[in-house]
């Protein structure tokens, strides 16, 4: 099966750099999440 995607840059999303810190401690959060519910036979 093969998709194809155009892309608009003009709907583009950039991450703001003011909430780096924010993306950062959330990513950590998730991969927490996601080593414990791996660990634990979850996903």
């Amino acid at each position: 099966m093969i998709f194809l995607v155009t892309l608009d840059s003009a709907s583009l999303c950039e991450p703001d750099p003011a909430r780096a810190v924010l993306y950062s401690e959330s990513l950590a959060r998730f991969s927490s999440l996601t080593r414990s519910l791996h660990g634990s036979g979850y996903l």
